[in-house]
Order: structure tokens, then C-alpha cells, then sequence
């Protein structure tokens, strides 16, 4: 007896409170084959990043891997190999970040600020930069 036929026998049998029937509904809802989203295997996903390019990557930069992964439609580690097919070797997003927190801190200098402006421009302009 499957959980779908147990639940589906519970509610017939109405040993469940209306309450706990609405509960079981939502989790019938909730893990139902059409509610579950199929992550396409490896080699799909690889095809799904084929046409990915550095200069595609650039405007990401400033968001987190797993985030950027997701709206590609592919996991972090797929994601993660064609990056470094591409030359990135580490994702920039922490030191960008890291970065600009130094920029914003109010004992920053003129000139450390125009240095580390230059430095961000430079990690989002060329892959050597982003290479570990």
C-alpha cells in the first residue's frame, strides 16, 4: 500500500478531522509528481551551458554562485565546471563583495577607494583576474 492509497483510505474512512484532511490534501499537492520539478541529468545540463561565454557571465558576477546556477536552470557543480572550462576559477562574487564593503567603510581613503574601484573593474572586466 502505497502513502497515496493510505491517505486516500483515511479520507474515505473520515478518520481524519477536516482539519487534518486539509493538511493531507496540501501535502498530497505538495509532493505530487506534477509539484516536483525533474533537474535534468549531467550531460543535458552541460548542453544547457554549451553557448555560455565569459562576457555572459560578467553581469553575474555580483550575485552569488548558486543563485546565478539557478536562473541558468543547472546545479552549482555543472555550473561550477563550465566556469572553469571558461577560465574562472574561483566565482568572484565574495571578493567583489569583500571589496566594496572596504569602499563603504567611512575610514576608507580617497585613494584606497579609486584602488579598489580599479580592482573590481578589473575582476569584472578579464577572466585572469578571476583565475585563483
Amino acid at each position: 500500500m502505497t502513502w497515496q492509497m493510505s491517505v486516500d483510505t483515511f479520507i474515505r474512512n473520515k478518520s481524519l478531522t477536516s482539519q487534518s484532511v486539509f493538511t493531507v490534501k496540501l501535502l498530497q499537492k505538495l509532493f505530487s509528481a506534477q509539484a516536483r520539478r525533474k533537474m535534468p541529468t549531467n550531460q543535458e545540463q552541460l548542453a544547457i551551458l554549451a553557448e555560455l561565454t565569459f562576457d555572459v557571465l560578467r553581469p553575474y558576477f555580483y550575485c552569488p554562485l548558486s543563485k546565478v546556477a539557478v536562473e541558468f536552470g543547472v546545479c552549482a557543480t555543472v555550473f561550477k565546471k563550465r566556469c572553469r572550462d571558461l577560465g574562472v576559477k574561483r566565482w568572484p562574487f565574495r571578493k567583489i563583495r569583500s571589496l566594496r564593503r572596504s569602499i563603504a567603510k567611512p575610514n576608507c581613503t580617497a585613494a584606497e577607494r579609486r584602488i579598489m574601484e580599479e580592482q573590481i573593474e578589473s575582476i569584472h572586466d578579464e577572466a585572469s583576474h578571476v583565475a585563483a
